[in-house]
């Protein structure tokens, strides 16, 4: 009954919206354009054991990478397929090495899931974290497919709404094999909703991948923090929108111009199209790219110290991290933040927005004090004033950020082989 309700209210109706939507909308029109022309030019080994996992977008794909690696080193022959439902994740890792098929996920409907399945036909499937779609895990129970959900949270989206929802999310997770949690609190929430079904605590595999890109940044640092002057304190802005940007330049403009100069800004935008960069530029006036500077790896007398440095590429806050003295993590302004542990395992202090109920690890570092919620950039200003000042408190704060993210690292080995057992 209730696939037939989810088809008819919900996967009728928006098969005949998308085509609609994707005129207003580019990367709904371009995975609709693709998704079907990349899987049929798409080659499967079917003479090896096909591993697949589902990663909604890059966020969760950095989750799924320590496992997909372990799984190589442990066994090279076995063939991993990786899909994504976003265009941004699928374009910005098409080029990952240790996966042999990246693909778009389908809107789900039965044909185009029956489709999706026919060509890769996996011996495994493991989702990430959510984006979990009714016919595909009917199809795949069908199949007799083993289903994992990895990095498991209670969805906050529905929270509102559960009671309207609650028979809907127990049938989606009644089709799981396994569930793997990410703390106590996400565990409860699955183990009321289906007292009878197989789930286990552990941390986020993404503390693992985080450990290993540490010791990687070390070895090819980005950029060398030799390059600034007078011993400048960096402040990365991650993973930043338009909201986060104005705050963060108004704050810094506001602090005295002693302290500007002992600071460097370097921007990472989340999404850095053209049109974003330019109202960056517009915003900041005088400002270095980062593919320019990349160039020569050094500043010019052309520039102040105080001129902020923008990142216009993908790919690389993780590991500039490596060189901040302390963060802000965007999003916090718009649908909630971006990703909190990074930064942390550098052992830097954090700031971001408000909304960081999408985020236990913001809310756990917030609670332990090395993570700060800002409302607005005088509060901003004041956070600046005092990480520059006061370095005690800066290198407590990292400190506590570091021992978090080591604290909960180790849980890919579990994983890898629970996988591997269930193959």
């Amino acid at each position: 009954m209730i696939n037939f309700i989810y088809n008819l209210f919900f996967v009728f109706p928006a098969k005949i919206l998308i085509p609609f939507v994707s005129l207003f909308n580019k990367k709904l029109r371009k995975r609709e354009k693709d998704w079907k022309k990349i899987l049929n030019n798409t080659s499967i080994d079917s003479s090896r054991k096909k591993i697949w996992l589902h990663s909604a977008s890059m966020g969760e794909f950095e989750q799924a990478k320590s496992i997909i690696e372990a799984i190589k080193k442990q066994d090279p022959e076995i063939f991993i397929i990786t899909s994504f439902y976003s265009p941004s994740g699928l374009e910005n890792q098409r080029n990952y090495k240790f996966s042999d098929a990246i693909l778009y996920l389908p809107f789900d409907t039965i044909n185009s899931v029956k489709l999706f399945l026919d060509k890769i036909q996996p011996d495994i499937s493991i989702f990430i974290r959510y984006d979990l779609w009714l016919n595909l895990l009917t199809e795949l129970k069908n199949r007799k497919i083993p289903i994992i959900l990895i990095n498991a949270t209670k969805p906050t989206k529905l929270s509102s709404y559960f009671f309207l929802f609650k028979a809907f999310l127990i049938k989606i997770y009644s089709l799981i094999d396994e569930i793997i949690t990410v703390g106590d609190v996400h565990t409860n929430f699955f183990k009321a909703l289906l007292p009878e079904k197989n789930i286990q605590t552990l941390t986020d595999t993404r503390f693992d991948r985080i450990i290993n890109q540490i010791e990687l940044s070390r070895k090819e640092p980005v950029l060398n923090k030799d390059i600034f002057q007078n011993n400048q304190l960096i402040l990365i802005a991650g993973s930043t929108w338009e909201p986060d940007e104005t705050l963060i330049w108004q704050a810094y403009n506001d602090i005295s111009p002693d302290l500007r100069s002992k600071l460097r800004l370097i921007f990472v935008p989340h999404e850095p199209t053209h049109e974003h960069l330019k109202k960056l530029n517009d915003l900041c006036g005088n400002v270095i790219l980062l593919s320019k500077l990349m160039e020569n790896n050094e500043l010019t007398h052309k520039n102040t110290p105080e001129t902020p440095i923008i990142v216009d590429s993908i790919g690389k806050l993780l590991r500039l991290y490596g060189i901040a003295d302390f963060a802000y993590v965007g999003g916090g302004f718009g649908v909630g933040i971006h990703s909190v542990t990074e930064p942390a395992g550098y052992g830097i202090p954090i700031a971001t927005g408000p909304k960081i109920d999408n985020s236990p690890d913001a809310i756990n570092l917030m609670k332990l004090g090395s993570l700060f919620k800002i409302h607005n950039s005088r509060e901003f200003q004041n956070w600046l004033n005092l990480m520059i000042n006061n370095e005690k408190i800066r290198l407590k704060a990292g400190n506590i950020s570091r021992e978090y993210i080591f604290r909960n690292s180790g849980s890919t080995p579990i994983v890898v082989k629970k996988i591997l057992d269930l193959m």
